[in-house]
């Protein structure tokens, strides 16, 4: 209680039958409200008076929306509108359409569970120039191939999904560009009664691609062709030179010698003694050392520095 009531002495119950009893016809006091100021008796007051406080909602006249510039409406305010008032900065979900908007009148299918169009909304009839096609054919045309035949011009599969050979036709051979690995020996044409074929012979004038060996020709020796190469090389002065010969095989007979008159007769080794007995002698004495498959070797007699030297090795196959 305020101290200048305190100071009359009066309790409060007292100040309320006092102001009970005097305050309406003064409008200081409503009754019914205890103790606060009725509405009623707050007199009226420009709005730029009221700085403070929150009015009832129902003390607040009727705005244009033109007047809310700022803050934010509560969905229950907002009204109910059609999409086409809409103006939406993102594309609707289709899981945010009523489903009630879902008709032909709106343009809206919904798909069942499985995402596929119901049947219900497929027409039954596929034919008149509107009908969509398969293959240029109506649904209603498109039965079983196998019903179809040759007749109508259709092949159908087997169990592998292959052309049956019997549908496949014959073809000259020059339709045929390749196989499959290779052909059947039932379908190689002009070939002998039996496989593979007995021995028989041909003509050389039937042979035009390939080189016959030695074997294969003519009046060929009986023993086996010989191997030649020769060569040349400028003396060093070294003693057991080796110089390659090239043949492959271990020579038979090596002959050296030089166009220089102090080197004018041939030197030579027999690989093979008893062949030419009358140079055994001159083997010994100017060393043509006996060669190996790939050099022969040569004394510093048959080596003299800058003399040139000329070669000819013989070996058998």
């Amino acid at each position: 209680m305020p101290q200048w009531l305190k100071k009359l002495g009066l309790t409060w119950t007292q100040i309320k039958q006092k102001l009970e009893s005097e305050g309406a016809k003064n409008k200081a006091y409503d009754s019914d409200v205890d103790g606060v100021l009725d509405v009623a008796a707050i007199p009226s007051l420009d709005a730029s008076k009221i700085t403070s406080g929150i009015l009832d909602v129902a003390r607040i006249p009727d705005l244009d929306a033109s007047k809310i510039i700022s803050g934010v409406l509560s969905l229950d305010r907002i009204p109910t509108l059609p999409y086409s008032k809409l103006n939406l900065a993102d594309s609707i979900l289709v899981g945010d359409i009523k489903s009630t908007e879902f008709n032909a009148a709106n343009k809206l299918l919904k798909l069942d569970a499985n995402a596929l169009i119901p049947l219900t909304h497929i027409p039954t009839p596929l034919t008149g120039k509107d009908a969509d096609t398969v293959d240029g054919y109506h649904g209603a045309d498109l039965e079983k191939v196998a019903n179809k035949g040759a007749a109508s011009g259709y092949c159908e599969l087997d169990a592998n999904a292959l052309v049956p050979t019997a549908r496949i036709p014959s073809l000259p051979r020059s339709k045929i560009s390749d196989f499959f690995n290779s052909p059947f020996w039932d379908n190689i044409p002009d070939k002998p009664s039996t496989f593979p074929p007995s021995s028989h012979t041909h003509p050389g004038s039937d042979i035009t691609s390939q080189v016959a060996d030695a074997d294969k020709l003519d009046g060929k020796h009986a023993t086996a062709f010989a191997l030649v190469t020769s060569g040349s090389y400028t003396g060093d002065g070294t003693t057991n030179r080796a110089i390659s010969h090239g043949l492959g095989v271990t020579p038979k007979l090596v002959f050296v010698w030089s166009g220089s008159s102090s080197y004018y007769y041939p030197y030579a080794v027999i690989t093979d003694v008893g062949e030419v007995k009358d140079w055994e002698d001159l083997f010994r004495r100017f060393g043509v050392s006996a060669p190996d498959a790939t050099n022969f070797y040569v004394s510093d007699r048959i080596n003299a520095s800058g003399v040139v030297f000329y070669w000819l090795a013989i070996g058998v196959l």
